[in-house]
């Protein structure tokens, strides 16, 4: 069986891939888009889950087959990178601070049968794994990094360079239209080797330019793409609404993005018009921003919250603008101030020279010394609100914060 991607051409589908592709908890993936609501600003940003899914499962295998991993870690790797989203809610990962847990967690729980999607034909990915003498609970620690049996086998599909980011980098910025994830995914995994125990993975001296490529392309993404202030405030309403309605959302987290559009549409009330905005693209505006480099404002910030949390905060602005509540979000992402993607402030990538000598990629890489050490601009805190309340809300918060 074929199936033809976009990014990768026509991928070879084998029988393990097949059964679990056909597996409705795969087939969910379908109605899930990748980008959450990021198609609001990038209107080709519609592609959807399984795509991604499917194109991890691809190179992750590449990298592995190439580094000779017998045939049943190979099994493995593709089954990992096939399944590594399956937890992910409607819009992705728009609304996971209504988790306990993240994705990544009901993830390993689907793929070990700890949890049953309420869906029809649910709850046999185990039983698929075992068909194909793949261990369940391995893919579930590959998923959620917790792998101990070989650390290049988790570098795979987790790790500084991995089949994920290759994969989210290229079909994010194909789909938006956007230059900055045009990175030679073939050209890093023919560079990438494996240690003679088999347990680690080194870049080649002559892949330096192919990751850097890489490390410049999720960089941009992330600030033009990942962050993008429409997509962040398209966002911030969907949490806002379904923060109303949660104790009604049964088993929203198994939900497809339409189920929950409907969900808050039949809801009513303050739900049902941010539901009616989003569709017609209504969105909230910007009435108040305070960005990463200025000191100043954030000291002020951090005063005021020392006496209110962000739901007080809110209450506090709708009271004195005279507005109802939902109609200022505010977006306080990090009560440290401080906005930050893991894999963007840690590159612990392991150089092989050609004299056989290992170096951390930055002592050879000016330009991943700079990347570690950027400082980006990023959105400490958002007040959002209709238009037309925009410059009230503007006035009355500059007075909370003394300016």
């Amino acid at each position: 069986m074929f199936i033809n991607d976009s990014i990768h051409g026509f991928l070879r589908i084998d029988q393990l891939q097949q059964d679990l592709i056909s597996l409705p908890e795969i087939q969910r993936l379908q109605w899930i888009k990748q980008l959450g609501l990021s198609f609001l600003c990038y209107p080709g940003a519609v592609h959807s889950r399984i795509s991604h899914s499917l194109g991890v499962s691809y190179i992750a295998s590449k990298i592995a087959k190439h580094l000779d991993f017998p045939s049943e870690d190979i099994q493995l790797i593709k089954a990992a990178g096939l399944l590594h989203d399956i937890g992910h809610l409607p819009f992705s990962h728009a609304l996971e601070p209504l988790l306990e847990e993240d994705h990544m967690k009901l993830s390993e729980d689907i793929i070990t049968g700890k949890l049953i999607m309420p869906i029809k034909g649910s709850g046999k990915i185990p039983e698929v794994l075992e068909k194909h003498n793949i261990s369940p609970k391995e893919v579930g620690d590959l998923v959620t990094c917790k792998f101990k049996r070989n650390n290049a086998l988790q570098k795979i599909i987790f790790g500084d360079c991995d089949a994920d980011q290759m994969d989210y980098l290229v079909r994010d910025a194909y789909f938006c239209g956007v230059p900055h994830g045009n990175i030679d995914i073939d050209r890093i995994i023919y560079t990438t080797a494996l240690s003679n125990d088999g347990n680690q993975l080194f870049l080649l001296e002559k892949g330096i330019e192919a990751i850097e490529e890489m490390l410049v392309a999720r960089d941009h993404m992330y600030s033009s793409i990942y962050t993008h202030k429409t997509g962040r405030i398209a966002e911030a309403m969907l949490l806002r609404a379904c923060l109303t309605i949660k104790d009604k959302l049964k088993d929203f987290n198994f939900m497809i993005d339409a189920q929950l559009m409907s969900a808050m549409l039949n809801a009513g009330g303050f739900a049902s018009d941010i539901a009616e905005r989003l569709i017609t693209r209504r969105l909230y505006k910007t009435a108040f921003v305070i960005l990463s480099h200025e000191e100043a404002l954030k000291s002020k910030l951090i005063k005021l919250m020392d006496n209110m949390n962000v739901k007080q905060l809110e209450n506090e602005l709708c009271k004195r603008c005279s507005l109802e509540s939902g109609k200022i979000i505010v977006d306080f992402p990090n009560s440290t101030l401080e906005l930050t993607e893991p894999r963007l402030r840690t590159i612990n990538i392991t150089v092989l020279t050609k004299n056989h000598e290992q170096y951390p990629l930055h002592i050879l890489s000016e330009l991943t010394n700079t990347l570690l050490n950027k400082k980006a601009v990023q959105i400490i805190l958002g007040i959002y609100t209709p238009l037309e309340h925009r410059d009230i809300v503007k006035t009355e918060f500059k007075k909370m914060l003394g300016v």
